[in-house]
């Protein structure tokens, strides 16, 4: 499973799913996994996408139901929430030692 979070770049994904690039993945536990989600509170796109994936289970869980469990499963790792690194010197770029 590699489920984008709207359009800020992050996804969610499944613990043993394998990158397929460099990335950059949240880690952190209880209160740092409601943090974390808290960025996206107000995403319309974001929440949708939230809500898809835990709605075939639970479809009349509210946001902040939705947002609970979220919060739960990246807590305890079995989702995962990763975006692309970006690269610290894109190509063609200089590094300053010409």
């Amino acid at each position: 499973m590699q489920v984008p979070i709207g359009a800020t770049g992050w996804y969610l994904c499944d613990w043993d799913d394998e990158p397929t690039a460099d990335y950059v993945e949240f880690s952190g536990r209880d209160a740092l996994a409601v943090q974390w989600l808290n960025q996206f509170r107000g995403n319309v796109f974001a929440w949708r996408e939230m809500h898809r994936l835990l709605g075939a289970t639970h479809p009349w869980w509210s946001d902040e139901q939705v947002f609970a469990d979220a919060a739960v499963r990246l807590a305890a790792g079995i989702w995962k929430a990763r975006r692309t690194a970006l690269p610290l010197f894109p190509a063609g770029g200089t590094t300053g030692n010409a």
